[in-house]
C-alpha cells in the first residue's frame, strides 16, 4: 500500500514518469531494441506526459491523465491524429492536439525531431548528406546577405562604368585629342612664321622701292643740274664773244682769257654736281644694305623662335602621351583595388588626375596664343624698324650758278669779270 501512495502522489507520479521518459529516449536512440510493452509508455503517462510514438510503431494511449500541450515527439503528425482519435474514443482527458514543435537544427548530433514526418532511415541519410534542417533564422541572414551582394554588385557595376568612362577619356585624349592638339598647336606656330615672313618680305620690298625712287629722283636732279650748267657756260660764250667782237677784240687775249675761265667753271660746277649726287647715291645704298641685313637677321629670328616653339610642342605632347599611358596602366591597377574593396576612391582620384591633363591641354593652348601675341609684337617692331631705315630723302644736287659776267673794257684793255672781276679766291683758282 505505501508504494502504492507514493506512485500515486504527485511526487512519485513525477518521477515515475520522468523514468518512463528516460526509458523511452535510450530506446528510441538504440532503435527501439526492446519488446514493445507499453511498459514506458505507461510510465509516462502516470506522470502526466504524452508518450513519444515510436518511429515504427503506433501511439499507445495511456490512461486518461494527459498533458498534450507538454508532448514534443519526433512524429508529432501521427501523434496528433492518435490523440484526435483516442479522444474520441473517450479514453484522454483535454481538447488541445499535441503540435508539432518548431524545432531547429543547433549544431547538435541527429535528432529525429528535426523530420516530422520523416522515416528514421530517410531522416538519417537527410541529415547525413546536409547537416540536418538549418535554423530558422538561415533564411533573414540568407536575405540580408542578398540584399548586400546586390548592394555591392551595384556598386560594382558602377566602379566598371565609372572606369570604362575613364579609360574611354584616356583613349580619346591618347589617339584623337592630343595629336589634334599638337597638329594645331604646331600649325599656329608656323602659320605665325609665315605671316611674319610674309610681312617682312612686303616691308623690304616696299622700303628698297622707296630707296630706289629717291635714288631715281637723285639722278634726275643731277643730270638736270649738269644741263643747267651746259646751258650757263654756253649763254656766258656767247655774251662774251658778241662783247668782244663789237669792240673789235674777238680774237684777243681777253677773249682766250676769257673762253679759259668759263671752262674751267664749267668743270668745277660739273664737279660739285656730281659730287653731290655720288653722295647721295652712296647714302641710299647704305640704306639699301642696312634694310637687307634688318630683314636677314629678323627672318632667321622669326625662325628660331618658331622652330623652337616647334619642339616646345613636340615635348609637351611626349610628355603628355606619357602621362596618359602611365594613367591608363595605374588605373588597371587601382580599377581591380577599387572592386575589391567595393570603393570608388581611387577611380575619383582618377578621374581628378585626368582633368588636370586636360586642363593642361588648354592652358597650353592659351600659352600657345600669348606666344603669338608676342610674336605679332616682335614682327610689327620689326617692320616699324624697316620703315625706319627707307624713310630717307636724299640731298639733291644743287648748281650754285657761274656768276660770270661779260668782259669789261678798261683803259688799260679788257677785263673779264667772274667772281668779282678777278679780286676773289675764284677768280684765284681759275686765272692763277
Amino acid at each position: 500500500m505505501a508504494l502504492k501512495d507514493f506512485a500515486s502522489s504527485n511526487l512519485g507520479s513525477s518521477l515515475i514518469g520522468g523514468l518512463g521518459r528516460a526509458i523511452d529516449t535510450v530506446g528510441g536512440a538504440l532503435g527501439n531494441p526492446f519488446p514493445d510493452w507499453g511498459i514506458s509508455e505507461g510510465m509516462e503517462s502516470s506522470g502526466g506526459f504524452w508518450p513519444q510514438v515510436q518511429a515504427t510503431g503506433t501511439a499507445q494511449i495511456p490512461s486518461p491523465v494527459v498533458q498534450p500541450s507538454q508532448y514534443t515527439g519526433p512524429q508529432a503528425d501521427t501523434a496528433r491524429d492518435t490523440f484526435v482519435e483516442a479522444q474520441q474514443a473517450g479514453q484522454v482527458q483535454g481538447t488541445q492536439a499535441p503540435q508539432p514543435a518548431q524545432q531547429t537544427n543547433t549544431g547538435g548530433g541527429f535528432d529525429m525531431g528535426l523530420y516530422p514526418g520523416w522515416g528514421e532511415t530517410e531522416a538519417r541519410a537527410d541529415f547525413a548528406n546536409t547537416g540536418g534542417p538549418q535554423q530558422n533564422t538561415g533564411d533573414a541572414q540568407a536575405a540580408a546577405q542578398a540584399e548586400i551582394d546586390a548592394q555591392n554588385a551595384r556598386m560594382r557595376g558602377e566602379i566598371e562604368s565609372g572606369y570604362g568612362d575613364y579609360f574611354a577619356n584616356l583613349t580619346a585624349m591618347l589617339n584623337e585629342d592630343l595629336p589634334t592638339q599638337q597638329q594645331n598647336l604646331q600649325g599656329i606656330a608656323q602659320s605665325q612664321q609665315k605671316q611674319g615672313e610674309s610681312g617682312y618680305g612686303f616691308q623690304r620690298e616696299q622700303g628698297l622701292g622707296m630707296l630706289g625712287d629717291e635714288r631715281g629722283r637723285v639722278t634726275e636732279a643731277q643730270d638736270k643740274n649738269l644741263k643747267n650748267i651746259s646751258e650757263n657756260l654756253r649763254n656766258a660764250f656767247r655774251a662774251g664773244n658778241i662783247y668782244l667782237g663789237t669792240r673789235g677784240a674777238s680774237d684777243s687775249s681777253a677773249a682766250k682769257q676769257y673762253s679759259y675761265a668759263l671752262t674751267k667753271l664749267g668743270s668745277q660746277r660739273r664737279g660739285e654736281v656730281m659730287g653731290q649726287g655720288a653722295e647721295s647715291m652712296r647714302q641710299i645704298a647704305t640704306r639699301e644694305g642696312k634694310l637687307q641685313d634688318l630683314y636677314t637677321q629678323e627672318i632667321n629670328v622669326l625662325k628660331e623662335n618658331t622652330n623652337q616653339k616647334v619642339m616646345e610642342i613636340a615635348n609637351w605632347f611626349s610628355e603628355a602621351q606619357g602621362q596618359i599611358k602611365t594613367a591608363i596602366a595605374e588605373g588597371k591597377l587601382n580599377k581591380g583595388k577599387d572592386l575589391a574593396q567595393i570603393s570608388s576612391q581611387l577611380l575619383n582620384s582618377a578621374q581628378s588626375e585626368l582633368g588636370m591633363l586636360q586642363q593642361e591641354a588648354s592652358n597650353k593652348r592659351q600659352g600657345l596664343d600669348e606666344w603669338k601675341m608676342n610674336q605679332a609684337t616682335m614682327i610689327n617692331q620689326a617692320k616699324l624698324a624697316m620703315g625706319n631705315v627707307s624713310d630717307f630723302q636724299a640731298t639733291m644736287p644743287q648748281d650754285i650758278g657761274l656768276g660770270v659776267g661779260t668782259p669789261q673794257e678798261t683803259e688799260t684793255g679788257f677785263n673779264t669779270p667772274v667772281f668779282g672781276q678777278g679780286s676773289t679766291e675764284e677768280d684765284k683758282k681759275l686765272f692763277g
